[in-house]
């Protein structure tokens, strides 16, 4: 019988040599703690990832506006200097 994968442990101190696990793995007691905490289905997962990359996009926004900000402000400084 072939066993489904359900989650993966993202873990990143996880001594498992694999990542995925199916609903055995997770009920068994010798199982390490920590490992179990970490255990995330894969709709986690994509919810991590989306919201990781809204957070990038957040930061890159930020990061444009505060250069631009920079950008005519040395601008500026530019245009004093040379009168």
């Amino acid at each position: 019988m072939k066993v489904k994968v359900q989650r993966f442990c993202l873990n990143l101190s996880c001594q498992d040599l694999r990542s995925q696990f199916c609903l055995q793995c997770t009920a068994n007691p010798t199982k390490d703690n920590n490992c179990k905490k970490d255990l995330k289905g894969f709709g986690q997962i994509q919810s991590f990832g989306t919201k990781f990359n809204q957070h990038k996009c957040e930061l890159t926004n930020e990061v444009n506006k505060y250069f631009g900000q920079v950008k005519i402000k040395y601008e500026n400084f530019q245009n004093n200097c040379r009168t």
